[in-house]
């Protein structure tokens, strides 16, 4: 009889199943075929224990903590004469810490929802910590900008910390409408919310929320073609957030007024602007940005006098996000 393809394939699957089930049986009665307990893996192929010592070290050198992770670091480890030199080394980024911790120790302050024994320490505590900072600030920068700046909040009231944190609110409502408009009208509606927030804030004597206010108010203004508004609030901007070292204030208020000094055909004042930008830029250790804003003074050198540069270009707070170009 003639067997198929399919049937022979079948035989011989079988077949193959039935021999690999037999051997397997054989070798599980088999002792011999256990491990041999002397048998042991070499412990030099493992993974050196020395090197999870090594990595965290590397890892710092590699990426140094800046700015307010290494002010809490150095505090918390009781580190206060590298803390000093750190404190001056990145004396711009103070004033965005200072400010947020502050923030902090108003909203504990004024959180009734913890037990008040608890809030108490808590925001002891961080007013300790933030007192020492501002000291140790002031006395290697030589003045006393921060120690006067926290002493206003320290010293609110329970009104005045209610307003301090509508005054946050209204800073905040009025960036963020800045940030997602969709046009240059739309940027308008957040002029009420900013407007708010710089009341609140020349009532309480907020210097650091007047200057953010003002800076904001700017933005709107220059985006709306409002040179002349635009900069004589960026001006305030500047003005009062050189007092509290507020960097970003600073500099976005220098990038409206070259905008709007370009708007007015004002040139020796976009040079002025630019200039600012570019020290601020070498204060700050920031090379990259110092040479892009020295390209651009340069041009603008070649051009006065005869034709606005068509490759001019205004910085924001992102060097890789220029505001506008011309």
């Amino acid at each position: 009889m003639t067997r198929s393809p399919w049937h022979l394939a079948s035989l011989v699957f079988f077949c193959c199943l039935g021999l690999a089930t037999h051997l397997g049986a054989q070798s599980a009665g088999d002792p011999r075929a256990t491990q041999d307990p002397r048998t042991v893996s070499d412990p030099r192929t493992s993974t050196d224990p020395r090197d999870a010592e090594l990595k965290p070290s590397v890892e710092a050198r590699l990426n140094p903590p800046r700015g307010s992770d290494l002010f809490d670091q150095l505090y918390d480890n009781g580190n206060l004469a590298a803390l000093s030199d750190v404190l001056i080394k990145y004396q711009w980024d103070l004033s965005d810490y200072i400010y947020d911790q502050c923030n902090s120790w108003v909203s504990m302050t004024n959180n009734e929802s913890a037990s008040p024994r608890s809030a108490d320490a808590a925001s002891e505590k961080l007013e300790t910590k933030v007192r020492e900072i501002a000291r140790l600030s002031d006395l290697g920068i030589g003045d006393t900008r921060f120690r006067y700046y926290i002493e206003k909040i320290f010293n609110m009231d329970a009104d005045q910390r209610i307003q301090r944190e509508e005054q946050i609110e209204f800073l905040a409502r009025g960036a963020n409408v800045i940030e997602t408009a969709s046009s240059a009208q739309e940027t308008l509606q957040a002029l009420t919310s900013l407007r708010q927030s710089l009341s609140r804030a020349l009532k309480l004597g907020d210097l650091r929320g007047q200057s953010r206010a003002n800076s904001l108010i700017a933005r709107a203004q220059i985006l709306n073609q409002r040179p002349t508004g635009a900069r004589a609030n960026a001006r305030e901007a500047i003005r009062v957030g050189q007092s509290v070292r507020d960097m970003n204030s600073i500099w976005n208020g220098w990038a409206t007024i070259i905008e709007a000094s370009l708007a007015l055909n004002d040139f020796a004042g976009t040079k002025q602007g630019l200039q600012e930008q570019h020290q601020l830029a070498l204060q700050v250790g920031d090379e990259r940005t110092a040479d892009l804003i020295l390209q651009q003074l340069l041009r603008l050198e070649q051009a006065l006098g005869t034709y606005l540069p068509d490759t001019l270009i205004i910085y924001g707070p992102r060097i890789d996000q220029p505001i506008r170009r011309f």
